[in-house]
């Protein structure tokens, strides 16, 4: 019995030094094949459909970030993307990325910004936002909204926006367009009597409005001189243009400030405006963004065509990072893929772009006194 025993591991022991010899030697033969391969200049085609596949589907990266952030990522990745140029001129986190396509003559990268009152019969949406208001809030405060309105478009106020980052920057981070405002490039606007009021307004004015217009810094840089002349308690909410005209709908703000045309016709026509729909405020535009090597070539192959510089972009499969939010940007950016007849097959946000930090939020809510 014992010397079966014996013969019983010897036996499993052969066998075990048989199978580790058998595997070492097809190691050893599939490294002098990809060695040959390598010397050879051919490829492994298994590797090689990987890597097309990747390359592929790969280039388009998502990254469910603010504007400020999704620079942030493209500048961490050498990748291209949209931006408004307000946020580009702002972002501290753009090291390694230059504009490479700016001022498309066909107007598809002018970055348009409306100011619109809510219709004053929506009704108030029940446990919304404005819970958290102080002071209960039972019905849309039109005039309040009007207030605001004519505040905003007014020569006074127009002035104001057109100084908007000069000092800082060298130039206006927006350019005021109300309608009959001239602004004298040197000088003061002429006297404007719908903004020398001091009437007080009273109770909660609610004002929903993109994100970029809070982020820039424009709102805590006008907004003092609306509080010295009417006495309503500021509620910022700062969001993506697609919520916040959803945030109008349910009666949750009084007011928008927005960028997104299309999406503002669509409220208009819908009844969620009142009768003055869409009034014109400022713009600036957006810009093609990427690496200061410009490893796509978009300033010599596109110039000045947005549309060119995306269809450069998808062919040579460079990093692209969109937003994916449908913010105003990633909207403008869709649009932009629309015209060039590309469909960018986003990843997942899963396979997205390193995630840079906690740059930038999605939301922001604010008051002022």
């Amino acid at each position: 019995m014992k010397n079966q025993g014996k013969t019983s591991l010897l036996r499993i022991a052969l066998v075990w030094m048989l199978t580790l010899s058998l595997v070492l030697m097809f190691s050893a033969c599939t490294s002098k094949t990809d060695d040959k391969d390598a010397a050879d200049g051919s490829e492994n085609p298994v590797a090689a459909a990987t890597e097309e596949e990747t390359d592929e589907f790969d280039w388009y990266k998502i990254s469910g970030n603010s504007m400020a952030g999704t620079i942030e990522q493209a500048g961490m990745n050498k990748a291209y993307t949209l931006t408004d140029r307000s946020t580009w001129l702002k972002s501290d986190k753009k090291a390694g990325l230059q504009i490479v396509c700016e001022k498309d003559p066909t107007g598809i990268l002018n970055n348009q910004y409306s100011v619109i009152c809510v219709n004053p019969n929506t009704p108030i949406v029940p446990d919304s936002n404005v819970a958290t208001v102080t002071t209960p809030v039972t019905a849309i405060n039109h005039e309040g909204a009007v207030d605001f309105q004519t505040w905003i478009t007014s020569a006074e106020t127009q002035k104001l926006i057109k100084t908007y980052g000069v000092e800082t920057y060298g130039e206006s981070l927006f350019t005021p367009n109300a309608p009959g405002v001239v602004l004298d490039e040197t000088t003061a606007p002429a006297a404007d009597t719908t903004t020398t009021t001091t009437r007080k307004g009273s109770g909660v004015l609610r004002i929903g409005s993109s994100l970029s217009t809070f982020d820039s810094g424009l709102f805590e840089y006008i907004l003092a001189d609306f509080s010295s002349k009417f006495g309503y308690k500021l509620i910022i909410i700062s969001v993506e243009d697609t919520e916040a005209l959803k945030l109008a709908e349910n009666g949750e703000v009084d007011v928008l400030l927005v960028h997104t045309p299309d999406l503002e016709r669509a409220f208009v026509t819908a009844g969620h405006a009142d009768q003055t729909g869409r009034v014109s405020v400022m713009y600036n535009d957006f810009v093609i963004v990427g690496p200061t090597s410009d490893p796509a070539g978009i300033k010599a192959a596109a110039g000045t065509n947005a549309v060119q510089a995306f269809t450069t972009i998808a062919n040579k499969k460079v990093t692209f990072v969109s937003r994916g939010d449908n913010s105003a940007a990633h909207t403008r950016e869709l649009e932009i893929w629309k015209k060039a007849g590309i469909d960018p097959n986003p990843a997942p946000a899963a396979d997205s772009t390193t995630t840079a930090g906690t740059t930038g939020t999605t939301g922001s809510t604010g008051s002022a006194q």
